[in-house]
């Protein structure tokens, strides 16, 4: 699409980052992403785009139970990678408090430790033979993620287990855009097709790049607000000592790495993530 380069490249990073293979210290999780901005900036379509890709799933459904019906199979086959949601308003509009938070654990459990057994808020359970485990890549409005996922998530953390991501359009963006709606020319753009390992890979980080993730971005003033490192900014809520947001970070380093077709990281993945993060947090930096 237009002008979401830096946004399409970080998407890609977190479908391969469920292809790590774990190392000793076991922190190579699948990365899950939520992409952040005001209605019509083509959130979903940005998505939408990788739809093809292997082992990913458009849910329709946003209820936990819809999807263990729809997708469970696929889950405890180990085809399915990342569930992507083109919306997450339906989640927090439950009607009731109770329901909503009680949904919200069941994704939580589910894209991080795994689940195996669960409850309906009627009190009906489930097992599955085997844990279920997959990623989430979602979209939400700027308007939803501040009113309602982040007053819920004060109570359950769930958006510490996310890479937020944001933008809006530059007014040279929304010139090209209408410029292009003018001449009936397509907003998307021909990209490269994503290269999908065929089993688990395992990508080398050295320690002195890892370490470069709680550097701050200028190394010759000190580290604080206006110098924050890559972990400041993309500091999920809720993640206190940054533990989390650290491990996404590295995954996302190594993703990085993967999908330039290497299986050690380099100073120029760190320096390409350092772009990526000018759009980490729910701050919507400019495209």
């Amino acid at each position: 699409m237009i002008g979401v380069d830096l946004i399409e490249t970080i998407i890609e990073n977190t479908i391969l980052t469920a292809y790590l293979k774990r190392g000793p210290a076991g922190d190579e999780h699948t990365v899950n992403l939520l992409i952040v901005g005001n209605t019509g900036t083509g959130k979903s379509r940005l998505i939408s785009q990788f739809s093809n890709v292997p082992r990913i799933k458009v849910a329709a459904e946003i209820t936990f139970a819809a999807l263990m019906n729809r997708f469970g199979l696929d889950l405890i086959n180990g085809n399915l990678n990342h569930l992507f949601f083109s919306d997450l308003a339906p989640m927090v509009h439950k009607g009731s408090l109770g329901a909503t938070l009680h949904e919200m654990s069941l994704f939580s459990q589910l894209i991080e430790e795994g689940i195996s057994d669960w409850q309906t808020m009627g009190g009906r359970g489930f097992h599955s033979p085997a844990t279920l485990q997959c990623g989430i890549i979602a979209c939400a409005t700027i308007d939803t993620y501040e009113h309602q996922l982040v007053p819920l998530s004060k109570t359950n953390g769930f958006l510490s287990r996310f890479l937020v991501v944001s933008y809006r359009h530059s007014e040279v963006l929304q010139r090209q855009i209408r410029t292009a709606i003018h001449q009936s020319v397509s907003m998307n753009h021909q990209r490269a097709g994503l290269r999908i390992p065929i089993g688990k890979v395992e990508v080398q980080l050295p320690e002195a790049i890892s370490r470069s993730l709680s550097r701050p971005l200028d190394s010759t003033i000190p580290r604080g607000p206006k110098n924050p490192s890559l972990v400041d900014r993309a500091l999920g809520m809720g993640d206190t000592y940054g533990y989390r947001t650290q491990s996404q970070l590295r995954n996302l380093l190594k993703a990085n790495a993967l999908r330039n077709h290497r299986f050690t990281v380099e100073d120029e993945d760190y320096l390409e993530l350092v772009q990526m993060g000018n759009f980490f947090g729910p701050d919507m930096a400019e495209l």
